[in-house]
């Protein structure tokens, strides 16, 4: 058959985290799968740039995370009022990456597996027809670009991020940028040698920001930074507040913002046989701006609804939304709360925090509910 004319079971929009995990397990499981990718990998990424220890945990056991480039994180700073207050594990809290390289590795997983790549290419159109042989329906994808044919597939998952235009194609999401937090960012190249005594590589340094809502952070690599701030506020405010904490750069390429949504657990994230997960689904944790964890567990719930759909002949949308409902809603209240605990414990009581906060990245408090998806 013509590949203009195949029928894939699963396309994926979105080449990120979330969806180079979810095109991993399906094409492992047997499922013909394409991933559409609106850039050419390594592309820019503005982010923290930080992989939690949680969220390295939930990452197949198969995935080398050796060959991963980083700096493995073993010390947490927090400074506040002029004091600075460390925490230092002798176990590693997460990984420091630049997401450019990140992102790729994970994506040349999913295509080990078996995963159609097709970079370089926009989702333009999303159309959904049933006929007499296909009762459940059939997904178009269309692409912005010319030379691309158009793309038949049974289930759909949208990891395009928050900004994304399947959640908008398929209705489960408005246009424009829904009320979600802010980050700010840049990658600022330097040596070793320059930096400040004490905050070596692997060394996360936090910023309490009162009236933002948020934190600022300078994390270190071997030969970068990478430092911004995130919070409630408009990119306006954001921009003041980073330039209140860190002098410009001539060595930087100047800092970039992006959306940070959370409210997503209180929306659905399933229609018919398409999925949202991650970003695109509105799931980034509350008070750390965290969204790779959620990602790849969003990820994982939405492939286990794809399979449990192919066996009941149910819509894999609904299997979804349960599951989401019962990994994400149940506890979004809690983890809102906890967030605003955070922030206040991070403002009058700073000493505490850089325990808390890799309590946080080894997923000890109680935020969200405890996941591991490889037992």
């Amino acid at each position: 058959m013509p590949e203009s004319e195949r029928i894939y079971d699963l396309a994926i929009v979105g080449g990120g985290p979330a969806g180079s995990l979810a095109a991993a397990l399906a094409a492992e499981a047997g499922l013909s799968t394409v991933v559409l990718e609106q850039k050419k990998m390594p592309r820019f990424k503005p982010c923290g740039g930080f992989v939690s220890a949680r969220a390295l945990s939930a990452l197949p056991p198969d995935l080398d995370l050796g060959r991963i480039t980083g700096e493995p994180v073993h010390t947490i700073r927090v400074n506040r009022g002029g004091r600075s207050f460390d925490y230092r594990p002798a176990r590693r809290l997460g990984l420091l990456v630049r997401r450019e390289y990140f992102d790729r590795y994970l994506l040349h997983y999913a295509a080990g597996k078996g995963a159609l790549i097709l970079e370089g290419h926009t989702l333009k159109g999303l159309d959904e027809a049933k006929t007499t042989a296909q009762p459940r329906g059939l997904y178009t994808l269309t692409a912005a670009e010319t030379g691309l044919a158009p793309i038949t597939a049974r289930y759909v998952i949208g990891a395009d991020g928050s900004m994304g235009r399947c959640g908008i194609l398929s209705g489960l999401r408005k246009p424009g940028i829904n009320p979600c937090g802010r980050g700010l960012s840049e990658i600022v190249e330097t040596e070793p040698e320059i930096k400040a005594p004490g905050s070596g590589p692997g060394t996360l340094i936090f910023y309490p920001l009162p009236l933002l809502g948020g934190m600022g952070w300078s994390f270190n690599g071997s030969t970068w930074i990478n430092r911004g701030v995130g919070g409630l506020l408009g990119p306006g405010l954001l921009k003041k507040a980073y330039l209140n904490l860190f002098d410009e750069d001539k060595n930087g390429s100047g800092p970039s913002w992006w959306p940070l949504p959370f409210l997503g657990p209180l929306k659905k994230a399933g229609r018919r046989n398409l999925l949202l997960i991650g970003d695109a689904a509105g799931l980034v944790e509350p008070f750390s701006g965290e969204g790779l964890f959620n990602a790849f567990k969003s990820a994982v719930l939405a492939f286990n609804a794809i399979k449990e759909a192919e066996k009941t002949g149910l819509e894999a949308g609904e299997i979804h939304n349960h599951l989401c409902k019962t990994n994400f809603r149940g506890a979004f209240i809690l983890t809102l709360a906890g967030s605003i605990l955070l922030h206040s414990r991070a403002l009058v009581y700073p000493a505490s925090m850089p325990r808390r906060m890799a309590d946080l990245m080894e997923n000890k408090l109680l935020f969200n509910r405890y996941f591991q998806s490889w037992t």
